[in-house]
């Protein structure tokens, strides 16, 4: 696949779709958008939204006339970028929607990706032109596999998980254990309103307190945490955080997961009193805290 830029629309598109892949356009999700896909500040695909289910989404990879083109692939002549574009619907793949990163602008319709899975899965008539490329063609198989393997290894990038750094104490857990504030305070150490934060899943643990918790319960650390599920979290996937996120990288010198820690720790601090229903515009006031602190922490 051609190799994309955030900061850079391919050298192939007009004018007016190279300005429009660089402007950041924090639209609702709709079936049939063509969306441009990054983390950690590299563009990684593009892609059309096939269907918008909660924290994820299903969509096809969209490739560029510069990249091989064969049938089963589709060509859609009259897109939003200007130039004919390369659908994959038979690579239909489950997203997060932490990925998103920039809509392009409306690729399909809804009538139209409805076809298409029609054509994908029980091999119906194609709505849109049909690649002229034999499957067969020297190279065809394997830019196939490679491009299946690219995005299935999307679909397992998750965002936030269990891991270290990136996990809270499990809900669970701590009901279990009959944990409360004393407790933590006085097995970790910590001030009764960090003490607070880690019952209520609004902090991510450090290592010494996941270890200090695992001695304390006798417990494999790995089986303390879990992925955070709470408002932080499920504000921060949305795809509106992404330029600020790329912000935040920018500035401290830290990578996506970094940047989505330090902003979910400052959301449970960010104007609780003045914007206590409002979870976007308290999760902008917790990465604007995070950007505006001096010393690389918030």
């Amino acid at each position: 696949m051609t190799t994309l830029s955030l900061s850079e629309a391919p050298a192939t598109l007009p004018a007016e779709a190279q300005q429009r892949w660089v402007q950041d356009d924090a639209a609702d999700l709709k079936v049939g958008d063509l969306w441009l896909l990054s983390w950690n500040r590299d563009a990684l695909a593009m892609v059309v939204i096939t269907k918008v289910i909660d924290d994820y989404i299903l969509a096809c990879p969209v490739t560029l006339p510069t990249d091989p083109a064969f049938a089963p692939a589709v060509v859609h002549e009259v897109t939003p970028l200007g130039l004919p574009l390369t659908i994959w619907p038979g690579i239909e793949t489950g997203l997060g929607k932490h990925l998103l990163r920039r809509n392009l602008g409306s690729l399909l319709s809804e009538t139209t990706v409805r076809l298409l899975r029609r054509y994908a899965e029980d091999g119906e008539e194609s709505p849109l032109p049909v690649a002229d490329g034999n499957y067969n063609d020297d190279g065809n198989p394997e830019h196939l596999r490679g491009l299946l393997a690219y995005m299935q290894g999307l679909c397992f990038h998750e965002w936030p998980t269990d891991a270290p750094q990136d996990a809270v104490i499990s809900a669970d857990v701590i009901a279990q254990q009959g944990a409360g504030i004393p407790f933590m305070t006085n097995t970790l150490g910590v001030d009764v309103p960090r003490a607070r934060a880690l019952l209520r899943q609004e902090a991510i643990p450090t290592d010494a307190e996941i270890a200090g918790l695992a001695s304390a319960w006798n417990l494999e650390p790995s089986a303390l945490l879990s992925a955070s599920r709470d408002d932080a979290s499920q504000t921060l996937i949305e795809p509106e955080f992404k330029p600020l996120l790329d912000q935040v990288m920018a500035a401290k010198g830290i990578d996506e997961r970094a940047a989505r820690r330090r902003s979910q720790q400052e959301y449970a601090l960010a104007a609780r009193a003045a914007q206590p229903n409002d979870r976007i515009a308290r999760m902008r006031a917790a990465i604007e805290r995070v950007l505006r602190a001096s010393d690389g922490t918030a």
